[in-house]
């Protein structure tokens, strides 16, 4: 049987290893944000889709910006195909 002491440091050690990652890409989750403010201000033109799998790959460290429009390019899908 597990002694109460190791019970304690297992689950301690499993809190810790939790809470480092969650916190590990907070940038991912303002990455996520941002896609969603982009997504509401642009609406059928702005590809969230794409744009929550380049916060993915680049783990957040590059977010698009509705304010600027060399951020919001890669993710605009082509006005001649949106009906």
């Amino acid at each position: 049987m597990i002694s109460t002491k190791r019970l304690f440091l297992i689950l301690l050690l499993t809190c810790v290893v939790f809470i480092a990652v969650s916190t590990a890409h907070p940038s991912v989750g303002t990455c996520f944000r941002n896609c969603s403010q982009c997504k509401k201000f642009l609406g059928i033109y702005f590809d969230v889709q794409l744009c929550d799998e380049f916060c993915v790959k680049f783990k957040g460290k590059m977010t698009p910006d509705v304010e600027d429009a060399d951020s919001l390019a890669p993710f605009i899908t082509n006005l001649n195909e949106v009906q």
